[in-house]
């Protein structure tokens, strides 16, 4: 059975302010650059950064979990979890560590705003939403790929290892929307057999220890791979940048996941484009041709159409994934 539901503006005016002040927290490091290039020059890598930050969540959650003496993951559920962490961040990393070389900056931030994309074409199959509703969502998620096309200088590849790199993080897009859909629907499953058959209410803190566990011990083994050095005048300005701003962006996410579908969270990776686009040409005074406001305007309405659109939500009474 599918349920109809409100769009978002109407539903929680709260979880609208929390995905676009997610998107601002994910734009911070760009906008940071180019208001003070210097102010934080001394921190770690991003992965390095990823690392420090998954690892105070999962500290976090785990405490939070114990002391509300919740249920933990069990059997099938604790492999989806574990699974979960991986495809949201350590294999999207690896593919950003290993494209490096090929794909510029810019390039590599563009393609990641295909995730609204997959999931939509992906959420119909793992959510058991409607491939109706789905179609509006593909058709605005499209017009903002294309709108990042047009205001980002995107590199296109012209060797086999850049085209290969473009096929990896595309790759990385999907794994992002894939472990989005499945978490959305394993915590409303979870959440409602909570509620029917037992005593003891699912925690979210239970599932993000979990989930960003996995990211974190991935991420390490990654890092050591990496063979990058840890240098300890850096660490206490990274620590207090990841507490501030990478922690406050981890802990908005997993608190957004059971209150939005897969493609509505996906759009924080277009917003955070589009915020030093548009901080950049209100402070900075940066010039925006004729085409860069069309890809704006283009990021802007398909971004508003996945969030503020009405959405069909699936019954997930007898859901199971015990």
């Amino acid at each position: 059975m599918i349920v109809h539901r409100s769009p978002l503006v109407r539903k929680s005016t709260k979880t609208l302010a929390a995905i676009l002040l997610l998107g601002f927290f994910e734009a911070l490091p760009t906008l940071i650059a180019d208001l003070s290039p210097d102010l934080f020059a001394d921190l770690l890598s991003p992965l390095q950064r990823q690392i420090l930050s998954l690892a105070m969540l999962s500290v976090l959650a785990a405490t939070v979990a114990l002391a509300q003496k919740s249920a933990w993951p069990r059997g099938r559920l604790l492999v989806v979890t574990v699974l979960i962490g991986l495809g949201l961040f350590a294999l999207p990393a690896l593919f950003l560590e290993v494209t490096k070389t090929w794909l510029t900056p810019v390039t590599r931030a563009a393609l990641f705003t295909l995730v609204p994309f997959f999931a939509v074409i992906f959420e119909p199959y793992l959510t058991q939403c409607s491939v109706e509703q789905s179609r509006g969502g593909l058709f605005a998620s499209l017009i903002s790929v294309a709108g990042a096309l047009l205001v980002l200088p995107v590199t296109m590849p012209n060797s086999l290892p850049a085209v290969a790199s473009f096929a990896a993080l595309g790759a990385a897009s999907a794994s992002i929307a894939a472990s989005s859909c499945v978490a959305d629907r394993i915590l409303l499953t979870l959440k409602e057999e909570s509620e029917r058959l037992t005593s003891k209410a699912f925690s979210m803190a239970s599932f993000a220890a979990v989930s960003g566990s996995a990211a974190f011990l991935g991420l390490a083994v990654l890092g050591a791979f990496t063979k990058r050095s840890w240098p300890g005048d850096a660490l206490p300005a990274t620590l207090a940048w990841s507490a501030m701003t990478e922690l406050p962006a981890l802990l908005l996410l997993f608190w957004l996941i059971p209150r939005l579908s897969a493609p509505r969270i996906s759009t924080r990776f277009t917003l955070s484009l589009m915020f030093p686009i548009l901080v950049g040409a209100a402070l900075l005074g940066a010039h925006l041709t004729l085409r860069d406001w069309s890809g704006v305007a283009l990021m802007a309405a398909g971004t508003a159409y996945i969030l503020l659109a009405p959405e069909d939500k699936p019954d997930i009474l007898g859901l199971s994934l015990q």
